[in-house]
């Protein structure tokens, strides 16, 4: 599951989304806009593992940064 359609389903806002991020890692504030950013440019590769944790696994490393994945296997 990607960024956007976890939000959608877990009935979070943008600002909500980025709350639970600072709160899980309190060193590194995330803002609103830097979400609309990740959902529109995409999910920055050091992020990944925060939104697979918070996200309980329902966030993929796939759906989040598709182009990194499939370089691997090429």
């Amino acid at each position: 599951m990607n960024l956007a359609k976890y939000l959608k389903e877990q009935g979070l806002t943008q600002e909500e989304f980025a709350r639970i991020l600072t709160e899980d890692s309190p060193d590194a504030t995330v803002t609103q806009s830097a979400i609309s950013q990740w959902l529109n440019e995409g999910v920055p590769p050091k992020r990944v593992w925060q939104l697979l944790r918070v996200s309980n696994g329902l966030m993929t490393q796939e759906a989040l940064v598709p182009d990194l994945i499939n370089s691997n296997h090429k």
